[in-house]
């Protein structure tokens, strides 16, 4: 499970960024909104797969 902390790091510190870029590009409205909860969707997705990676070492 810690050869998978620098991989968790990363993403979540991608997820940030892409998170501020998009309200910062377009402000708050409900197409920035979505475009959030779609990337929070798939960065979920991509943890989830981390961590089931990690439980299988």
């Amino acid at each position: 499970a810690k050869d998978k902390k620098p991989e968790a790091q990363k993403l979540l510190k991608e997820t940030g960024t892409e998170l501020a870029k998009i309200f910062t590009e377009n402000g708050v409205s409900k197409q920035s909104i979505k475009q959030a909860q779609d990337l929070l969707k798939k960065k979920g997705e991509e943890a989830k797969k981390l961590v089931d990676d990690a439980k299988k070492k």
